[in-house]
Formats: C-alpha cells, sequence, structure tokens
C-alpha cells in the first residue's frame, strides 16, 4: 500500500510541476508581441512567385498553369510567414503547435498548422517561420 501510495505521489506532483510549466509559458506567450516581417517563397500551383512584381513577368506557361489551378478550384498555394516573437519577460517559452488561419473580407481563404516548435528566449526576439 505505502509503495503505490508513493508512486500516485510522485505522478501528482510531476502532473503539478509540468501543469505550472504550461500556466507559465502560456502567459508569457501571452505577454509577447507578434509582428509579421514579410513573407517569403510564394507559390501558386508550384509556380514561384518570389521575383514576380507584375503579371506581365509570368512566362505563357506559368501562367496557363496558374489560371488552370484557380478554374478548377485545386490552386495549391505555399508561402513562407516571418513573425518577430518579441518577450519582454525572462522566461523561456516555445511555441509547440501553431493552427493559423487567413480571411479576406470576413472569409477564410486559407488555414495551416505550424508543427515545427519555436522557442522564444526570455528578454529576446526570436524570427519564426509559418508555412
Amino acid at each position: 500500500m505505502k509503495k503505490v501510495s508513493i508512486t500516485l505521489l510522485v505522478v501528482s506532483i510531476v502532473l503539478f510541476l509540468s501543469g505550472c510549466s504550461v500556466l507559465e509559458q502560456t502567459k508569457t506567450l501571452t505577454q509577447c508581441s507578434y509582428n509579421l516581417t514579410g513573407i517569403s517563397n510564394v507559390k501558386i500551383a508550384g509556380v514561384s512567385l518570389d521575383k514576380v512584381t507584375d503579371v506581365s513577368q509570368l512566362n505563357l506557361m506559368d501562367a496557363a498553369k496558374i489560371v488552370a489551378a484557380i478554374a478548377s478550384k485545386t490552386a495549391q498555394i505555399s508561402f513562407d510567414a516571418n513573425v518577430a516573437v518579441k518577450n519582454p519577460t525572462v522566461n523561456t517559452a516555445t511555441i509547440n503547435k501553431l493552427d493559423w488561419k487567413i480571411l479576406l473580407e470576413g472569409n477564410e481563404i486559407l488555414e495551416g498548422t505550424k508543427t515545427t516548435p519555436t522557442v522564444i528566449t526570455g528578454n529576446g526576439t526570436t524570427n519564426a517561420t509559418i508555412n
């Protein structure tokens, strides 16, 4: 009986401490500021748009791929959103998973999930890439 209660006590302490850690990290993340610093590696239907500043810069084949994908509603869009996360506290926090959505005039047009962990050190700024 003593062995079971000691094991339960140890498990309870570990769960309590990990719970405190999650609460502390959550509090730290709410105190951080988040600024979009840029968008890169933009592709629509596999066509890179990174160096395209005007539609006239697309060749005929690339333009046709994009138009066909949009017309058939199968256009795959990918990009990297670069976000600077500034942590004003002394505590380090980690974003382990982030679900994101992009809205245009209140309508959801894209969604995704970032699953690569991002560590935000105390009193520091970290550049996070969301793709």
